[in-house]
């Protein structure tokens, strides 16, 4: 009920001003197709295929713009994303695409879900008078260099909110402020709701340097406490037990960016803080707090001869930890007391980021925590229209797992019979040419190869935000080749 007051009260506002007459009609899109080719039987979440896997995406986005006097905006965006045959990577042969030629009984695809509406906002410029945007619909967020908050743009994937979102713009000042809706619990739970807010700021009153500040509060209101009847409610109240509050993920940064002659440079951090009830109503710990730090910073140097050539070196932090292996007390206490909960363990929660720093582990979902990286690379602009990027980078978990010698998997600590992980992941090369036909057609194709460490076979929790193992994606090496093209119109 609060969420929409908000939005009734603000649409009123604003309704005064959206009025005027339609003076311009804006059509484009993009399509975007990439080719995939993974060497490897367990990478970016395809654990256990069995076998290499290749196929081709498809992303199709159609927009229309109407402008209107008086700074009046409307913009809709659809979209489709299709992998070609539309045969599932899991596979669903009821899903295929024409495929029954042997009975002749071709048909398309079930495509209830082929067309999304991806952005759909009515935009109000110069809100009476002032340097002041309205944003009310479903849109893109796209923060600093997108590293919490993107819109994971690509041939193949995207992601927009349904928001409202105020900017005011001075020469030398830009604040945001926005509310997102990203889970509706209504009419189930009143006070239910999944909801993301934030204020982002970024002062460019320095030469070629800016300087970012902002706030982010991701807020769960999800009832997670458990129906024990009525005797088993009273001995959790008196144990303190099963009394998951509201989360509240608050997460505070700064960064700076910027160049100085021919140096350019950026480095960014976080601090997350609050409630983790949601993590731990799956973790069994009702006590668990956010408490992690994250950090990122690439620097570059761009030499003043032909192709432009360009170095540049990254190193990113991601805080976590492994609390899954308890004591043997611990564990004892855990098979003994029915009112025992086990530890659970936290990462940086990575939000909506749209960075991604491995093709194999982090490509799909942006989500690795607990670990860091380090990265070196070279790039240059061969031709006017060709350039080329090569990256290596190194990976390596925070906080390692630990094991059973005797194959007693997260059983307890002991000595000689625990043993702690490996917490090399590896390392992973990246080769990658573009050539831009046209102002509008990009041709592209890469190669990355994986150098796997031993920490890939072991127990070390950096997926899905520290919160999933990563033991068994691959203990050798793979490669990933893919090819892409993109026009816009």
């Amino acid at each position: 009920m609060r969420g929409i007051a908000v939005v009734l009260v603000v649409t009123a506002v604003l309704a005064g001003a959206a009025h005027g007459e339609l003076q311009n009609v804006e059509v484009g899109g993009f399509i975007g197709i990439t080719g995939n080719y993974y060497s490897c039987e367990a990478v970016n979440g395809w654990t256990g295929t069995g076998h290499n896997l290749s196929f081709v995406e498809q992303r199709t986005k159609v927009y229309v713009q109407a402008d209107f006097s008086d700074q009046v905006t409307a913009f809709i965006e659809l979209d489709s994303y299709d992998v070609w045959g539309e045969t599932p990577i899991s596979g669903a042969a009821a899903n295929e695409f024409r495929s029954a030629y042997i009975t002749g009984a071709d048909a398309r695809a079930n495509t209830s879900d082929d067309v999304e509406i991806y952005q759909a906002f009515v935009q109000l410029d110069e809100m009476f008078g002032l340097p002041v945007r309205a944003r009310i619909g479903r849109q893109e967020i796209m923060l600093g260099n997108e590293w919490l908050v993107g819109n994971n743009d690509g041939p193949v994937v995207g992601l927009s909110f349904d928001a409202i979102r105020l900017t005011y713009a001075s020469e030398v000042l830009t604040v945001d402020a926005f509310w997102s809706k990203l889970a509706e619990r209504s009419p189930i739970e009143e006070d239910g709701d999944v909801d993301l807010y934030g204020i982002y700021g970024t002062y460019s009153g320095l030469a070629n340097v800016e300087i970012d500040a902002y706030w982010l509060l991701v807020r769960d209101a999800i009832d997670r406490n458990t129906d024990s009847g009525p005797l088993g409610e009273i001995v959790e109240q008196i144990f303190g037990l099963d009394e998951y509050s509201v989360t509240n993920l608050n997460t505070v940064g700064m960064r700076v960016n910027g160049a100085i002659g021919q140096v350019d440079f950026e480095a960014e951090t976080a601090y997350q803080f609050g409630n983790a009830s949601s993590v731990g109503v799956f973790y069994g710990d009702d006590e668990l707090n956010f408490d992690e730090w994250a950090f990122t910073t690439d620097i570059g140097y761009t030499f003043d001869v032909q192709y432009q050539p360009r170095v540049f070196v990254g190193f990113t932090w991601f805080d976590g930890e492994d609390n899954r292996t308890p004591s043997y007390f611990e564990w004892l206490n855990l098979q003994l007391n029915p009112w025992a909960e086990p530890k659970a363990s936290l990462g940086f929660n990575r939000l909506f980021s749209d960075v991604a720093y491995s093709e194999y582990l982090d490509n799909t979902l942006t989500d690795m925590s607990n670990l860091w990286t380090v990265r070196v690379g070279a790039s240059a602009i061969l031709t006017e229209k060709v350039e080329v990027e090569a990256a290596l980078s190194y990976f390596e978990a925070v906080d390692g797992g630990s094991y059973g010698r005797f194959g007693w998997n997260n059983a307890f600590e002991l000595p000689f019979f625990t043993v702690d992980s490996d917490e090399d992941l590896g390392f992973e090369s990246a080769l990658a040419v573009s050539y831009a036909y046209s102002d509008d057609l990009t041709f592209s194709a890469g190669w990355n190869h994986l150098f796997a460490g031993d920490g890939l076979n072991d127990p070390n929790w950096v997926l899905s935000n520290g919160l999933a193992d990563v033991q068994g994606a691959d203990t050798d090496d793979a490669d990933y080749l893919w090819t892409a093209v993109e026009i816009t119109f």
